[in-house]
């Protein structure tokens, strides 16, 4: 055999080894992607059903987010039953509101607006929102004091009442079975000073931001006796608050008689 016939069985003996290790890289290219394909098939899979279709919307999610930075508020509008997200309110004073509320024993819920002074002389804290007490003695007792700053009486007979329009109200967006207006200071010496509306006009006389604009109780004492305020050394009988010798329920079926 000539030398150049057996370079060419060399070269035809190393092509066919170079074409199978070719052939099997590509082989193993191929199952490669397939293999990665497939995991990644698996994994769209199984996290559909939580972050894609049907079951998780663009609208599912926007709402998710707002619920993220939804506060305490009752406003948030509810597809079901009101029974779901009503609930009557158990707070003694509201931050977002400023009301400042009590849970008399004998039934109903008892809410009034009060400035500074008052929530001080109450012993509230006024920079936080803060729960009722769960306590008979000591919630009656906190009525007692609140009451004699005058406010409204609602009474709830369920949640269900606060379902109107298809969300959630606050109590105070309800008319009240019965208010009570007045003003009043208690100077450090002891008695109360107490001021109503008058009778003809239903409003407080002109110059009622002195009161508003008291910073101490012995301040709000003075405005209110620059306005004509009627002081009584004893609050226990001080018939300007007589009302207080009755339970809400008691006054507001005295009104329907």
């Amino acid at each position: 055999m000539s030398q150049n016939n057996k370079n060419i069985k060399a070269d035809e003996g190393q092509q066919l080894p170079r074409a199978q290790r070719a052939w099997f890289s590509s082989n193993s290219l191929i199952k490669t992607l397939i293999a990665v394909f497939s995991v990644a098939l698996l994994v769209w899979t199984f996290r559909r059903p939580f972050y894609g279709g049907s079951t998780y919307s663009t609208d599912t999610q926007a709402a998710e987010k707002t619920d993220l930075f939804a506060g305490p508020s009752s406003k948030r509008p509810n597809i079901n039953s009101p029974n779901s997200r009503c609930s009557l309110p158990t707070t003694r004073y509201n931050i977002q509101t400023g009301i400042t509320a009590c849970y008399p024993s004998s039934g109903g819920i008892w809410i009034a607006d009060l400035g500074p002074v008052e929530l001080q002389y109450l012993g509230i804290n006024r920079f936080d929102s803060t729960e009722r007490s769960w306590n008979k003695a000591e919630e009656d007792h906190f009525c007692h004091e609140l009451r004699k700053f005058g406010g409204s009486w609602y009474n709830p007979k369920s949640s269900d009442d606060l379902w109107v329009g298809g969300e959630c109200s606050d109590l105070d967006e309800f008319e009240p079975v019965f208010s009570i207006n007045r003003r009043v200071a208690f100077p450090e010496k002891g008695g109360v000073w107490v001021l109503g509306r008058d009778e003809s006009t239903g409003r407080f006389p002109l110059g009622m931001a002195g009161v508003r604009n008291s910073l101490t109780m012995e301040e709000r004492s003075m405005a209110l006796e620059r306005l004509g305020a009627v002081y009584c050394d004893d609050v226990a009988e001080c018939n300007l608050v007589d009302d207080l010798k009755q339970e809400p329920c008691d006054l507001a079926d005295g009104l329907d008689n």
